[in-house]
């Protein structure tokens, strides 16, 4: 199915590959990364990628595609802003993690400890 021929609503294969791509990834995800990964031309990419931004913003997503100088990343729509850093800054309350050489150290802590 050519791009052409896929209604507004709905994306393409190579659509979706691009959107699952941009969703898990850490970092802007270049053109060229896109094009290497699906195997697809170069034109057909950037069509994609387009196609993609559209569909995310015609179909009220909470996520928009946002072009970065290093290439192109999914974020969190401006109108969701607000429920985001409430969640963010609920998370890490409720979620304070320790790095390894911490958890380390408490353990040789409590080892030494005198039990009483």
């Amino acid at each position: 199915m050519t791009l052409s021929s896929t209604p507004s609503n709905i994306l393409s294969s190579a659509g979706q590959k691009i959107q699952a791509l941009l969703f898990v990834a850490v970092s802007p995800v270049s053109l060229n990364e896109i094009v290497d990964l699906l195997s697809i031309p170069p034109a057909a990419a950037a069509e994609e990628v387009c196609a993609l931004q559209d569909f995310l913003q015609k179909t009220g997503q909470g996520l928009v595609l946002q072009e970065a100088p290093e290439g192109w990343r999914m974020t969190t729509a401006e109108e969701t802003a607000e429920v985001v850093s409430l969640f963010r800054s609920t998370v890490l309350v409720q979620k304070i993690r320790l790095s390894k050489a911490a958890v380390e150290t408490l353990a040789v802590i409590a080892y030494n400890q005198p039990v009483t």
